[in-house]
């Protein structure tokens, strides 16, 4: 059974986390006047603050899933969010909602395990719902990849069977290299804008884009018609 993932998150929406950051941003070294110290602190910290904030999104021990899409098999792409985004027990839904989903098209009886397959999903995708289900105590589902290793037989990152390990190219330029339509309007840049906005909507939808493109992908890969 293969299992086509792709999430997208966005930064801590802890305020204990934030008051933490916050206290750990101080000024440059090279700033020694006090004026100009307390100038810094006034008009230069408040964005320096939102920007770290901003980059826990790529962090899975602080930011936080807004949605999860996944596709077994052939399957119709599935999408997992909530529509108040800002619920407490959002990620703990979510996360339940798609192991719940694996599991319940799992046979156990199967010889083989699950292949989770996505794209940068070894270094990203897998490790960030791992270590958000620590977070939310939600226990994944039998054969969820812990820690995986891009060698592992149950798992397949079509980046890495692509450009090769420890390499990087971004999901749009792979996909218009083999003459597949990428993401579209949207990037994973614009994500947490369009969240506040209110378009969590939109954000699902591009979520199940991305799910169907890296199927594709796959499928070229594995020279599947």
């Amino acid at each position: 059974m293969n299992v086509f993932l792709d999430i997208e998150t966005i930064p801590t929406q802890n305020e204990k986390i934030k008051q933490c950051i916050a206290g750990k941003i101080t000024h440059p070294a090279t700033m020694k006047k006090a004026e100009t110290i307390e100038k810094w602190e006034q008009e230069s910290k408040p964005q320096a603050i939102e920007e770290a904030v901003s980059k826990t999104g790529l962090n899975g021990a602080f930011g936080e899933i807004v949605s999860i899409a996944c596709a077994i098999d052939d399957g119709e792409v599935k999408v997992f969010y909530l529509d108040d985004w800002q619920q407490a027990d959002r990620e703990e839904i979510i996360l339940s909602q798609f192991f719940n989903y694996v599991s319940e098209n799992y046979t156990p009886s199967c010889s083989l395990p699950p292949c989770f397959i996505g794209f940068n999903s070894v270094a990203f995708d897998l490790k960030f719902i791992h270590q958000r289900s620590v977070v939310n105590k939600v226990k994944p589902c039998g054969r969820f990849p812990v820690n995986p290793k891009a060698w592992d037989n149950n798992v397949c990152d079509v980046m890495i069977e692509y450009v090769g390990f420890g390499k990087y190219i971004s999901l749009n330029d792979m996909a218009l290299s083999l003459g597949i339509d990428g993401k579209g309007d949207i990037q994973g840049s614009d994500v947490w804008q369009y969240v506040q906005d209110g378009r969590i909507k939109e954000i699902a939808e591009y979520n199940k884009h991305d799910v169907e493109v890296t199927r594709k992908l796959y499928k070229r890969l594995n020279f599947i018609e």
